[in-house]
């Protein structure tokens, strides 16, 4: 859970989603909170953060299946 100083809390546990506030738009989700110029490219970064994701646990799969 982040805390800002100007009263705002924002919970980046759970999957990654869109989060729209006062001062704009940003990712949210897995630990992380990313700032969007606008709402086509939070959408841009939210498509993007999952692909890698996907290849990050597609990776780490391999990794765990490979022998030695």
């Amino acid at each position: 859970m982040l805390h800002f100083c100007d009263g705002v809390s924002i919970d980046t546990s759970g999957p990654l989603r869109l989060l729209h506030l006062h001062d704009g738009w940003y990712v949210v989700g897995g630990g992380l909170l990313m700032p969007a110029n606008d709402l086509s490219h939070a959408e841009f970064l939210l498509r993007e953060q999952i692909l890698f994701s996907r290849l990050r646990a597609k990776k780490q799969k391999e990794l765990d299946d490979s022998p030695g």
